[in-house]
Parts: structure tokens; C-alpha cells; sequence
């Protein structure tokens, strides 16, 4: 046997034994992945590994998220526990958002203040109709009212009784109380001051919560659920256009529900 021969021989045998090393290598490096993707509920691939970080810190910005839902929630209650001992379970509460709830109750308000400026729409007291002529506004002015109160974005109507009725400062007069009915009227504003309802639900929408000066939070895109609700009600409309709701009083309950923030404090 030649020299030459023997070594190529040789070589080509070292070079054999190398590549089964590599292929015994990969394919242990193979069975290692597979055996961490069964034991990971999350998956394993070599896209995963290449994107693990930016994963990793979207996590971590989720646990994040959770833990400030938490803290408010954990807010709320211990706000609204202390204020419940403290009050005796009429918590304040101030609420603003730019979307108008719909409501329609049998309720009792002492008083009512409404804008407008629409004249087509009748509105009789005492079984009289109102003559509105040649007036650009009007301010309706209602104190000790009973009765139904249906609003929504669109108008307002009233059907009840009321112990004084005032129009532009002119005021209406009865040895009784007087009727009221107006149905749809297109309103700019109106206040209900010191309003009585067993709940109100107000829309998704965006604008503050504030719970007995203690704690702030900001609404976004939602909604929100009030118990037993005692106060002031406003709700104006800019241009028709633009609409704002404000509430100023006591609570006994709230819920809030939106992508953020699911709360029920009741």
C-alpha cells in the first residue's frame, strides 16, 4: 500500500467522522427545540427567538397595564368604603363626559332651568298653550317639579306638576300647582338641580370622574353606571353640535366599564 493512499484514506475517514459529529449535533440541537416548544404554553420557533424581546416587553407593558387597573380599582373601593363610614353611604361624586345620556323617570326636582330656542314646539301649562312669539330665546324656569322627565341628544320632555313657572322672568301664578306638558322640545341647555334618580347610565364616551375629591380618573371611550344619584344634572349643546354632560352630587353606587378600567363599587 502506497503512503500517499493510506493518508487520503485517513483523511477521508477524519472528514466522515466530522460530519456525523455535525449531524449527530443538529439533530440533537432539533429534538433540544422541540422538547422546550412541549414545554412551552407559549411556543417555540426560531421567529419566536429572533422576536423574543420585543415580545417580552409587550408582556411585561401588559402586566403593566394590569397592575395600574388594580390599583385603581383597589382606589376606588377604599375611597368610596371610607366615604360610605364617613357619609353614611352617599358618596360625592362630580362627573363630566361629552356624551348625553337618555333618560326617561318619574322623579321629583326642585328645580329646572331650560334654554332654548325652539319656538315650534308647544308647551302648555294649565291645559293653555304657551304663546312664545317674537322671542329669539327662551328660559324656562321650573321650581318643585313632579312628574316624567324623558331627555336624550335629540330634546326633552316634561309632563308633571310644578309649584312655580316662569318664563323670561315672567312668572305664572295658582292658587294650586300648575300642569305642565312640553313634548320633544329642542333644547340648548337645561339644568335639573337637586334631581333624585334611583340610577343613570351615561354612554361611553370621554371626560372625569372625580369620587369625593379623593381620586380623579379620566374616562375614555367609557362607560359609566351611577346608584342612587342625588344632585345636579347639566347637559349643554354648543352649536347643536358639541354636547356635555356634568353631574354634581351623591352617589350610593358606581360601575365603570370601558378597555381600561372595569369597576363596580356597589
Amino acid at each position: 500500500m502506497h503512503p500517499g493512499a493510506g493518508g487520503g484514506y485517513s483523511g477521508g475517514h477524519q472528514r466522515m467522522r466530522f460530519y456525523i459529529v455535525m449531524a449527530t449535533l443538529v439533530v440533537g440541537g432539533i429534538l433540544f427545540l422541540l422538547l422546550v416548544n412541549n414545554n412551552n404554553p407559549n411556543g417555540f420557533s426560531l421567529t419566536s427567538a429572533i422576536v423574543g424581546e420585543t415580545n417580552k416587553s409587550f408582556i411585561q407593558t401588559g402586566d403593566a397595564l394590569g397592575e395600574s387597573t388594580g390599583t385603581t380599582q383597589q382606589k376606588f373601593n377604599k375611597v368610596f368604603s371610607e366615604e360610605v363610614v364617613r357619609t353614611g353611604k352617599e358618596v360625592p361624586v362630580t362627573l363630566t363626559s361629552n356624551q348625553i345620556p337618555s333618560v326617561k323617570k318619574d322623579t321629583k326636582v326642585e328645580e329646572i332651568h331650560l334654554f332654548f330656542e325652539d319656538l315650534t314646539t308647544t308647551i302648555n301649562v294649565n291645559d293653555d298653550k304657551l304663546e312664545l312669539n317674537n322671542i329669539k330665546e327662551v328660559k324656562l324656569a321650573l321650581k318643585g317639579f313632579s312628574g316624567s322627565i324623558t331627555f336624550d341628544e335629540e330634546g326633552i320632555s316634561l309632563r308633571g306638576t310644578a309649584g312655580r313657572i316662569e318664563v323670561n322672568d315672567v312668572a305664572f301664578s295658582s292658587e294650586k300647582t300648575l300642569t305642565i306638558a312640553v313634548s320633544k322640545l329642542q333644547y340648548r341647555t337645561f339644568d335639573l338641580a337637586g334631581l333624585s334618580l334611583k340610577d343613570i347610565d351615561i354612554p361611553a364616551g370621554d371626560g372625569s370622574l372625580t369620587v369625593s375629591d379623593k381620586l380623579t380618573y379620566s374616562l375614555n371611550d367609557e362607560a359609566v353606571k351611577i346608584y342612587a344619584y342625588r344632585g345636579l344634572l347639566s347637559v349643554s349643546k354648543e352649536d347643536n353640535v358639541t354636547a356635555a354632560t356634568t353631574l354634581e352630587g351623591t352617589m350610593q353606587g358606581i360601575s365603570v366599564s370601558g378597555e381600561e378600567l372595569g369597576i363596580n363599587v356597589w
